[in-house]
C-alpha cells in the first residue's frame, strides 16, 4: 500500500497514522511504525501559496479616487440579536463610493431625495 499527499505520515504496511508527523523535520527519510515497528520511508511535500492585495491609497500618501459604486436603503434594524422592520419614515438611505485606485469602499449616509435622484440615472 502508498499513501501520497496525506496530511499525516501514514504506515503503508499497516495504516497506522503518525499523529505527530509535524516532528518530522527531513525533506525525506525514515520513520519507524508504533502500531507494526516496521521502517518505511517518507517524503514530506511542502506547498508553497501566495496572496496579493492592492495597496491601500493610505500607506502610498496618495488621495482615493472615489467613484459613485450604488445606493441601497436600509429598510430593518438589527438590535439585541433580532431584525426588526422600520417604518417608511426611520429608513436609511446609503450610497457606496469605491476608490478606483485600491478597492477601498466608504459608506455616505444620503437624504431620500438624493437616493431617488441615483436611482432615475440608472
Amino acid at each position: 500500500m502508498e499513501y501520497k499527499y496525506e496530511k499525516q505520515i501514514k504506515c503503508p504496511y499497516c495504516g497506522w497514522e503518525d499523529r505527530d508527523s509535524w516532528e518530522f523535520t527531513e525533506d525525506s527519510g525514515t520513520h519507524s511504525c508504533e502500531n507494526c515497528e516496521r521502517e518505511f520511508n517518507v517524503e514530506r511535500d511542502i506547498e508553497v501559496t501566495y496572496s496579493t492585495s492592492k495597496i491601500n491609497c493610505e500607506e502610498t500618501d496618495e488621495k482615493h479616487d472615489y467613484k459613485d459604486d450604488g445606493v441601497f436603503i436600509g429598510k430593518r434594524d438589527y438590535s439585541n440579536g433580532v431584525w426588526a422592520d422600520l417604518p417608511e419614515k426611520d429608513w436609511k438611505y446609503t450610497k457606496i463610493v469605491k476608490c478606483d485606485k485600491c478597492d477601498d469602499k466608504e459608506y455616505v449616509d444620503i437624504t431620500k431625495a438624493e437616493y431617488e435622484s441615483a436611482v432615475a440615472k440608472v
